[in-house]
């Protein structure tokens, strides 16, 4: 049993990292659209 629940908790591990990780990746992208977005007009690059 003890294997059992060590091997549930490593997938569940494993697949959260997975996860967190791709989170990461599309909120950093939507901060930098943002943050581009509101920068661009004091650079002049008014669209």
């Amino acid at each position: 049993m003890k294997t059992n629940y060590e091997n549930v908790d490593y997938d569940s591990d494993h697949h959260e990292s997975s996860t967190g990780l791709v989170i990461g990746i599309l909120i950093g992208a939507a901060v930098g659209a943002f943050a581009a977005i509101l920068f661009a007009p004091k650079s002049g690059k008014v669209s």
